[in-house]
């Protein structure tokens, strides 16, 4: 059950008064404390600019507010496959990171009276639960922010829960530096990968893709490696239905620009028969980068923060 030492902060805290919609600042406050820097979230605002009291933050603004403390922050978009495995993954490398909610999902449950966009500190997980550092909670209720604990359905529920045209969903900010674990929690001992079928393709076609040998995905070893530094490549993919007088090598150019990449395409679709290509056949070709999204906001823009 990790759980990181992260040091809990409420954007009702005394250092957090000039800003109604500031749980982006709040939970990057609370990372930096966790690295040593114990910047408030009213201070983080000079590296934020100029905000009215109930006007957003963006994805953008925090991390060009990390980055003026020395810390550096990846934005991604997690793939919703994949999002609990990717999480834990971060987490047992050391790296809280700030997810963008939408609280809707989570008023029914917790009753703090708001239910639009939010960002909230990852900071841990259990076999049933994801732990969060919930900026939300004041007064009486203060510490229950701390270590809140939703089941996996509850989180992913709001994590992914933006309607097309709002938010991005399963969005964050994951920092570049770790911090440690709790007192008596650590990340459990790595595990052989156990790949998919969809696993298996995509990490064959990627090594297709860089010019390496097919590798040997029943070594664990390899495997685990291999699936670790899969990323996002393959998760996104064209649909190509072959016409008369295509060959793989053909289709290769197309997407690719290089014949000798035709092996991508084989592995990806696991084609028994590579010569044997027919006019009506219908390739999935994978993308080799998948970008996250646009920048979101905190709350959306024309909604204020939380009533004080």
């Amino acid at each position: 059950m990790p759980k990181l030492a992260v040091p809990y902060k409420s954007q009702w805290d005394a250092d957090a008064k000039d800003h109604f919609a500031d749980c982006g600042p709040t939970s990057l406050a609370m990372l930096l404390g966790a690295l040593g820097d114990p910047i408030s979230p009213d201070q983080l605002y000079r590296h934020i600019g100029e905000r009215g009291a109930s006007q957003y933050t963006s994805f953008t603004d925090l991390t060009n507010a990390a980055k003026a403390r020395n810390l550096a922050m990846t934005r991604k978009n997690f793939v919703p496959a994949r999002a609990l495995d990717d999480l834990k993954a971060a987490i047992n490398a050391g790296k809280p990171f700030i997810a963008l909610v939408n609280y809707a999902f989570w008023d029914p449950i917790v009753h703090n009276g708001f239910k639009g966009s939010h960002f909230v500190l990852v900071t841990g997980y259990d076999e049933d639960q994801v732990f969060i550092h919930d900026p939300l909670f004041k007064g009486d209720r203060r510490e229950q922010g701390k270590y809140s604990a939703y089941t996996y359905e509850q989180f992913t529920d709001a994590w992914g829960g933006f309607a097309p045209g709002q938010n991005p969903n399963y969005a964050a900010l994951i920092s570049e530096k770790t911090v440690p674990f709790l007192d008596g929690e650590a990340a459990p001992a790595p595990q052989p990968a156990q790949l998919d079928d969809t696993a298996r393709r995509r990490i064959r076609a990627k090594a297709a893709y860089e010019g390496q040998p097919d590798p040997n995905l029943n070594d664990p070893a390899i495997a685990s490696a291999l699936f670790a530094k899969l990323g996002n490549w393959g998760a996104v993919w064209d649909t190509y239905t072959v016409r008369r007088g295509d060959s793989l090598s053909k289709i290769a150019v197309m997407f690719y620009q290089d014949r000798e990449k035709w092996r991508v395409i084989v592995y990806f679709n696991d084609i028994a028969h590579p010569s044997l290509v027919e006019p009506g056949d219908t390739y999935l070709i994978p993308r080799p980068d998948f970008a996250p999204v646009d920048d979101a906001t905190v709350p959306l823009p024309g909604h204020g923060g939380p009533t004080p």
